[in-house]
């Protein structure tokens, strides 16, 4: 998907969490993290990426994020993050 369709549904949905890649096809994923926060502050973010960098990992926190993952990822680290997820919605 590309950051500008994910902003388009976050705007028009109710949207319990994202999980977002860095590397996007259109836009940079940090962007893409920091329209998120101008859109909903609240809404969790995973950051999921192969391309962390010490820069990315520092600005994603900054920018409130829940978690970030290098891949792989694993499914048991995947339904940990959903829970997560689910509790920070309640």
């Amino acid at each position: 998907m590309s950051g500008h369709t994910a902003l388009e549904l976050l705007k028009n949905d109710n949207i319990s969490g994202v999980f977002l890649e860095l590397d996007l096809p259109d836009m940079d994923g940090l962007n893409v993290l920091e329209l998120i926060r101008d859109i909903d502050p609240s809404v969790p973010v995973v950051i999921i990426t192969g391309l962390g960098t010490p820069q990315s990992i520092k600005r994603s926190a900054e920018l409130g994020i829940i978690e970030f993952l290098e891949k792989p990822v694993s499914l048991a680290k995947m339904r940990e993050i959903l829970k997560k997820i689910k509790y920070h919605n309640k």
